[in-house]
């Protein structure tokens, strides 16, 4: 399992140059996220859904816009051509829309009479210079309430779409939205890029592009920043998102010891059974990463991570006690538990591999679960 999980990363660079690297590595990707899951109790279900993007659904997404389009047509988007920060807005606009639901038309170049008598309108230079206008099924929505028509249509907005229905969001997206309008031209400068722009020295048929020189490196600069900071982060340890440094859950052990927690629960008859959190709390069910809250158990305790985690009775009380409340609620009757015991146990993998016991226990935490209440009172 190892040397798939290790082959699969470093084969993965193979994506880039190969169209059947394309098809296969994302299913090996699902595969290996699926074994994290059933081993670990760990669910990466972004990274999962996330190797669809290999795959192309160009037909189906056409077959989509077809029918949007016979039921409800097309979302016309009049905007300033002349304006760097619409043409980039447009250009973010045109990328998420999958359906094909937009069409987007440079008011400066449109005949604007023949536009209104064809689309019963009454529009003019001078609104359209002002603001944006989105023209759905013959009826115009100007500014803010353009965009709430174009989260609506497109899906990457979808869930965001209901917040701007909200009372008093309109308030604020309409004065927000004037703001932009009013200084679009200064907010973003022109690049090689953006669309032409009138010459200073031209009459009003003859365009010119503008390049400002400097930016034409800002993706180079940001590559490399963002190259160096991810460096720095790996080589400091460094874990607070969105800085990581990828080591995840692989704490570096030199010595070959390995320090693991067994859960279990002590019955009224006195057997002891394995108890899984887990099962009681829902939130657990598909991520285990719940040691944690172990470790502040005993004293001094290093987390998967390598960092020291301090110990906290206090915390480790709490969850304890609300999970053993939950796991007897949820349990059969000759499942429930009387008391929680946490055991510590260490084992020298590298010195005794075939160990049958799997290492020594160093130390336990015993809960008592009441039944009636999420007290607990601890024992060690």
């Amino acid at each position: 399992m190892t040397a798939y999980g290790f082959s699969l990363e470093l084969l993965w660079i193979t994506v880039l140059f190969s169209s059947t690297a394309r098809k296969i590595f994302p299913i090996l990707t699902v595969m290996f996220h699926t074994g994290i899951l059933i081993l670990m109790k760990i669910l990466f279900f972004d990274l999962m859904l996330l190797q669809l993007l290999f795959y192309d659904f160009t037909g189906i997404r056409r077959a989509i816009a077809r029918r949007l389009e016979t039921s409800y047509g097309r979302i016309q988007v009049l905007y300033d051509g002349q304006c760097p920060l619409c043409n980039r807005t447009i250009r973010v606009l045109g990328f998420f829309d999958l359906f094909a639901r937009l069409e987007f038309l440079n008011f400066r170049r449109l005949d604007l009479a023949e536009y209104n008598l064809r689309h019963k309108l009454a529009l003019t230079i001078e609104d359209l210079d002002r603001e944006m206008y989105v023209i759905s099924r013959g009826q115009a929505y100007i500014g803010y309430y353009g965009y709430r028509v174009l989260a609506v249509a497109l899906p990457a907005f979808w869930s965001l779409s209901p917040l701007l229905f909200l009372p008093g969001v309109s308030w604020v997206g309409e004065r927000v939205y004037g703001y932009i309008a009013r200084n679009r031209l200064a907010l973003v400068h022109c690049d090689s890029h953006c669309p032409i722009v009138p010459s200073a020295n031209s009459d009003s048929q003859t365009l010119s592009q503008v390049i400002d020189g400097p930016q034409q490196f800002r993706y180079a600069w940001l590559i490399s920043g963002f190259s160096l900071v991810m460096a720095v982060s790996f080589a400091y340890k460094v874990e607070f998102y969105p800085l990581t440094a990828w080591h995840l859950y692989a704490g570096l052990i030199d010595t070959g010891q390995v320090t693991y927690w067994k859960v279990l629960g002590r019955q009224p008859s006195g057997a002891m059974i394995p108890v899984h959190l887990e099962d009681a709390i829902g939130a657990l069910r598909w991520d285990g990463r719940y040691s944690t809250r172990l470790m502040q158990c005993f004293d001094g305790q290093m987390n998967e991570k390598g960092q020291l985690v301090s110990k906290d009775l206090g915390i480790c009380k709490k969850f304890l006690s609300v999970s053993g409340v939950v796991y007897n609620k949820k349990s059969l009757p000759d499942r429930k538990i009387t008391h929680l015991e946490i055991q510590q146990w260490l084992w020298d993998f590298r010195s005794h591999p075939s160990d049958p016991e799997h290492g020594k226990l160093m130390d336990r935490v015993i809960v008592e679960i009441e039944s009636d209440s999420t007290a607990a009172k601890i024992k060690i």
